[in-house]
């Protein structure tokens, strides 16, 4: 698995504290959940949000991933290239095998929680959309009665 730089994509430091993580992580996931930006697709930055969030909120999972971490920041030397390389892709792969599962079940995770977090929205969306317009059909009721009695008013009291 190709290593991913979780600090970058919240944008804090290695030494950042676990609360600041989980701050971050809260400001990030508002600033481009899908409701507040509805003209772009955040879908894959929400994605890599959560992700980062998953492995850095949890201590076992960040401290193994903080020695990759260390490695990749090395990563320019020479002799790690080529220890650390995938040859093809130019990228640095992650060596820690327990990491690596982790990486990629967070990356599942996360995609779940992204399309599940969409479908809300969608069913949102659907219910106030009906409930919207079972209101405008009663105002809409509503006012085409006062009009009717309106007129059947008027024309009593011209036949008076």
């Amino acid at each position: 698995m190709e290593f991913v730089d979780y600090y970058k994509i919240l944008e804090i430091n290695p030494d950042a504290s676990t609360a600041e993580v989980k701050d971050r992580y809260r400001a990030l996931a508002l600033q481009w959940h899908p409701d507040r930006n509805p003209d772009v697709d955040t879908t894959v930055k929400m994605q890599l949000i959560n992700e980062a969030y998953l492995i850095l909120n949890d201590a076992e999972a960040r401290y193994r991933y903080d020695i990759e971490y260390d490695l990749y920041c090395r990563y320019s030397d020479e002799e790690l290239r080529k220890t650390f390389m995938n040859p093809s892709a130019d990228q640095f792969i992650v060596t820690d095998e327990i990491l690596a599962k982790w990486m990629s079940n967070a990356r599942r995770q996360a995609i779940e929680i992204v399309k599940e977090s969409l479908r809300d929205i969608k069913a949102l969306s659907t219910t106030g959309i009906r409930a919207a317009s079972k209101e405008i059909l009663k105002q809409v009721i509503g006012y085409s009665i006062l009009v009717l009695l309106f007129i059947a008013l008027s024309l009593l009291l011209r036949k008076c």
